[in-house]
């Protein structure tokens, strides 16, 4: 596909759409910045119980699918009910799926279906995910083989972090197959707001030092180790708090080792409105575990929408983040060292913000905007 060309996509996905989290977020920005290159963008997916969080255009069409949700069964098994939706299309289109554990199904009947190209994304290494989740070893074993599968099933894999590209690798997946490209953000939703007024609006003193949280609350998030950095700098800032915006899994294990007055839970937001409390931010905080992010490394939608509102950051040093050294708006801390992050705050506090906000904001316009990533998307049909 080149600059200006037309081209009829379809894309699908396993994902609920409704859920505000970096799956349905980094799919429906994808597919929206496509459809705003020319192409004619087609989702298919589970049927969801609410409203889209993020509007599609007019222009691209949505089949929803019987979501298996309602029943509790994982999502994989409600594949059988897409490939009807698949059949209905025309096969000279090319296919994107975003991988999750059991979409070789889904892949493998639309290579039956003839579908003209299909591209497979993935965004994580399911073997480490589901220990992370606490899964036993021969599920961890049968996921990586589905990952391997559906990877070879495709004609390019779409990986978002080198580290994942030589998983797949050592998997047997040929080099010239793989390509990295990194995750994005919308530069228009994430955009640098004005401190003072969102702190009125949500209640925090303008003297007061805020980190800001945004994301999915779930096992690779090491929200405690912020927790054990801010009791850690209690004494010498007194005025330091954090919000918190997301939902997840692991939410109520985190509000048990958070319960306390400089921790406050705002709940999972829509985009606007995260950038709104983003906005309020003197530090935005991006704390992840080192178990599965070590090995894969990171493509991290909150660090870009953090740079995207201009605001500076502290994120865990691991691999992807680091790729970004040296740049004035991102401070490193070691993985699971509440000393280290609470002197990384300390100094992301302390240094020239005006300046390196500034700088944040100009570096997610040069390298992190969708379009960038839907340009590089759109040259793999």
């Amino acid at each position: 596909m080149v600059d200006g060309e037309h081209e009829d996509l379809v894309f699908a996905t396993t994902t609920d759409l409704a859920a505000f989290n970096a799956s349905s977020l980094h799919f429906l920005s994808l597919a929206k910045a496509m459809h705003e290159r020319g192409c004619q963008v087609h989702i298919v997916a589970p049927r969801v119980s609410a409203p889209l969080f993020l509007a599609m255009p007019t222009g691209v069409q949505i089949t929803f699918t019987p979501s298996v949700d309602r029943v509790r069964l994982p999502r994989a098994c409600g594949i059988p009910m897409m490939v009807p939706a698949l059949r209905r299309l025309d096969v000279n289109q090319g296919l994107y799926v975003r991988s999750g554990i059991g979409t070789l199904a889904l892949v493998r009947a639309a290579r039956a279906l003839g579908f003209r190209r299909i591209i497979v994304e993935s965004n994580g290494w399911f073997e480490d995910d589901l220990a992370v989740l606490g899964k036993s070893k021969p599920w961890q074993a049968l996921a990586r083989r589905l990952q391997v599968a559906e990877a070879r099933s495709a004609d390019e894999l779409r990986v978002v972090t080198r580290g994942l590209g030589s998983l797949f690798e050592a998997n047997g997946i040929a080099s010239a197959k793989i390509r990295h490209i990194g995750n994005g953000t919308d530069l228009d939703v994430f955009r640098p707001g004005d401190r003072a007024a969102s702190r009125h609006a949500l209640a925090v003193p303008l003297d007061a030092e805020v980190l800001v949280f945004v994301g999915n609350l779930w096992p690779a998030i090491d929200l405690p180790v912020v927790f054990e950095a801010m009791a850690l700098l209690a004494a010498t800032r007194p005025k330091l708090q954090i919000l918190i915006v997301g939902d997840g899994v692991s939410r109520g294990q985190f509000e048990a080792r958070g319960a306390r007055n400089d921790v406050r839970w705002l709940g999972s937001l829509p985009p606007r409105r995260a950038s709104e409390v983003i906005a309020a931010a003197d530090v935005a905080i991006a704390p992840f575990v080192s178990a599965r992010n070590a090995r894969i490394g990171l493509s991290p939608l909150k660090l870009y929408d953090y740079a995207s509102a201009g605001r500076v950051v502290v994120a865990t040093e691991l691999p992807g983040i680091v790729d970004l050294e040296p740049q004035p708006w991102l401070h490193l801390a070691k993985a699971h060292d509440g000393a280290d992050y609470a002197r990384a705050i300390t100094d992301a506090l302390d240094g020239d913000r005006q300046t390196a906000e500034l700088a944040a904001r100009a570096f997610a316009e040069r390298n992190f905007g969708w379009e960038t990533v839907a340009r590089r998307v759109a040259e793999l049909f």
